[in-house]
């Protein structure tokens, strides 16, 4: 769960888990509802797409050679 905090004066900023155990930051927000609303969004988007549903990839992505590239010799 993100939450809002005040930066200075006039500036506030939201911090919110990263799922690794660690918190992020966005600030630069004027306003307390600002950051509010902005909290809210981010707590309530959707997942990518890409992570649950590997079928909608862009179809371009399936030609990578993902896996199949070697060092160069030292």
């Amino acid at each position: 769960m993100s939450w809002v905090e005040k930066t200075g004066k006039h500036s506030w900023r939201i911090r919110y888990p990263n799922g690794n155990g660690t918190y992020g930051s966005l600030s630069g927000f004027t306003s307390r509802k600002a950051a509010e609303n902005y909290a809210h969004d981010l707590e309530n988007r959707p997942p990518p797409r890409h992570l649950d549903q590997p079928h909608r990839l862009p179809h371009h992505l399936d030609r990578l050679p993902l896996g199949r590239t070697r060092r160069p010799a030292p």
